[in-house]
């Protein structure tokens, strides 16, 4: 998925890997000013040497909502990325309709360097609650954590700390209302 200087101008992500990350997916870069045409925007991935099985930990950039997938075939990582973002809206009660908008703009993925420290520390913070999850002896499924991490607060640029899971459904269009008892 990572594709030439030429297709910059098209639909796409950019993932904005940590140089671990970088160094093992064997990519080229992109430049750090290009940005995402997704409705989330860009996606900032870290790879997380947590045992038994390695894990990737994205975080959106404008959301904080952190998505978790295993390490394993690392060279295939950038086409699994739309799949498990897709399932992780799906499990936000995102509709349909949206997902598959957002997973069209992510046929393109070019990866790029950090550039934004607090997405770099909302990705410290979640690494370190699968962590604590781990040595605790209490680290869920992948889809359970996701949620889980979803649900946990995080602060956006200034703004008051919101649940990412929640940035990412008003992102999305998709706001639910709570009723009153």
């Amino acid at each position: 998925m990572q594709a030439d200087h030429a297709q910059l101008g098209r639909v796409m992500l950019v993932l904005r890997c940590t140089r671990k990350l970088l160094d093992r997916l064997r990519v080229e870069p992109v430049p750090t000013d290009v940005p995402s045409t997704t409705l989330l925007g860009d996606w900032y991935a870290n790879i997380l040497m947590i045992r038994p099985a390695h894990l990737v930990l994205l975080v959106n950039e404008r959301s904080r909502l952190p998505v978790v997938l295993p390490a394993r075939e690392i060279a295939r990582l950038l086409h699994r990325i739309p799949d498990a973002v897709a399932e992780a809206l799906s499990d936000l009660g995102i509709p349909d309709s949206a997902i598959e908008r957002e997973r069209a703009a992510m046929q393109v993925i070019h990866c790029a360097p950090t550039r934004n420290r607090s997405v770099v520390g909302a990705m410290t913070e979640s690494a370190f609650q699968i962590q604590w999850m781990r040595e605790s002896g209490d680290l869920p499924d992948l889809r359970t954590l996701n949620r889980e991490l979803g649900q946990l607060l995080a602060g956006i640029g200034g703004r008051d700390y919101v649940h990412p899971a929640d940035e990412a459904r008003r992102l999305l269009g998709y706001v639910v209302t709570k009723c009153d008892p």
